[in-house]
């Protein structure tokens, strides 16, 4: 391994200017523990408002606002990523209406957001309130989906669908067979029956 010579070190005004060179200088080893500021304007640098999590090696930008352009190679905002999440959600819902079993989460990439898992009603009060359950995020618009399974309660002659226009809740309505859709309520259930649900939707 050819050794880099060092050719001068100046000090000018209380900073010091460090000079590398040699003709056959192929390396340069930095002890552990040093860090190298870029004060100027070069280029190839490195990337300024980015750090590293530690032995994760993931990139953290100094603003969480900050994201990756995909697919392009200029700033377009059409392809800017600035926000994915994953978490845990417990729903709340409806007046009259308790779960022994809340267990959801979601995965949100960008304003797409996907939310599965599964409820159990414990106790309802028989009232003609209809069910609602919330979300992680507010919708940005209709959003309706197909509830893939139930267990126990009336869903009406077809099937049970949840349905969401620019708010935090899903609202529960009964299909008919060639009649028009009636709201799922809370006289349609009684306590041990089951929800299981995925809904995906744009957040607001």
């Amino acid at each position: 391994m050819s050794k880099l010579e060092t050719n001068t070190i100046d000090t000018i005004s209380g900073s010091t200017n460090l000079t590398l060179g040699g003709t056959n200088a192929t390396d340069i080893t930095i002890p552990s523990g040093v860090t190298i500021t870029n004060n100027g304007t070069q280029s190839g640098f490195g990337l300024t408002g980015w750090s590293e999590d530690g032995a994760n090696n993931n990139l953290l930008p100094a603003s969480a606002s900050a994201g990756i352009y995909l697919g392009v190679n200029s700033a377009t905002a059409s392809n800017l990523l600035d926000d994915y999440e994953e978490g845990s959600h417990t729903v709340t819902t409806n007046a009259g209406l308790t779960l022994s079993l809340n267990d959801f989460n979601y995965t949100k990439i960008g304003n797409f957001v996907i939310l599965s898992g599964k409820a159990t009603v414990s106790t309802t009060d028989g009232s003609s309130t209809q069910v609602t359950m919330s979300l992680p995020f507010t919708s940005s618009g209709r959003t309706a989906v197909t509830v893939n399974f139930v267990s126990g309660q009336n869903t009406g002659d077809i099937g049970l669908v949840a349905y969401t226009n620019s708010s935090n809740n899903l609202q529960f309505y009964n299909v008919n067979d060639n009649a028009n859709e009636s709201n799922h309520t809370n006289a349609d259930l009684s306590g041990g029956d089951e929800y299981y649900f995925t809904v995906t939707y744009r957040s607001a």
